[in-house]
């Protein structure tokens, strides 16, 4: 007799929570990796946190979320496909609530800020991303202090963008009449 065993919530989430991975901006001086599912961390290469202005940083770290963000999305796919052994199904938002649904993902806008207030992202959709250092950050702070400021931010991102994405998701499709949302 064979044991079949159901494959759950549990599963996926504990594989999610225990995923790795990295990405690197093609010219090799900025690199981003995530473990779990919300815990960034940003490094930058020998030589480069002494020599790029902050508008340089800036854009750089908004291209290093984009393809945080991309990778996340496919090692999301990845982990689904490995635990349930079928490819995820892209949903079909059909009807006045799956637009009305579709439409605050994609306007969706979400921050996050270090304690120290030197970095600050946001994001709109979950697409477009704006990094802002804050003026004479690069001088202030060591390049260790810098890339822990940034991984707060980071983090703080991605609660703020899951918190709002929630709360989308419950007032279109599941609200609670006289509750506050």
């Amino acid at each position: 007799m064979t044991e079949h065993r159901l494959i759950g919530d549990n599963d996926l989430q504990r594989r999610l929570d225990e995923a790795f991975f990295s990405v690197e901006l093609p010219n090799g001086k900025v690199l981003g990796e995530v473990r779990g599912q919300r815990h960034v961390r940003v490094r930058l290469a020998p030589g480069h946190y002494e020599q790029v202005s902050t508008s340089k940083l800036s854009s750089e770290l908004a291209q290093l979320a984009r393809l945080l963000f991309a990778r996340g999305l496919r090692e999301r796919e990845i982990a689904f496909r490995e635990v349930t052994g079928r490819e995820r199904a892209k949903p079909i938002r059909i009807g006045r609530r799956g637009s009305a649904y579709q439409k605050a993902l994609e306007e969706l806008v979400a921050e996050g800020e270090s304690d120290d207030g030197a970095v600050r992202v946001s994001s709109v959709g979950q697409q477009n991303f704006v990094v802002q250092i804050e003026p004479g950050t690069l001088d202030r702070l060591s390049q260790e202090q810098f890339e822990a400021s940034c991984g707060q931010a980071a983090d703080r991102l991605l609660l703020d963008t899951e918190s709002k994405a929630a709360r989308a998701r419950i007032e279109i499709f599941d609200p609670l009449p006289g509750a506050p949302v």
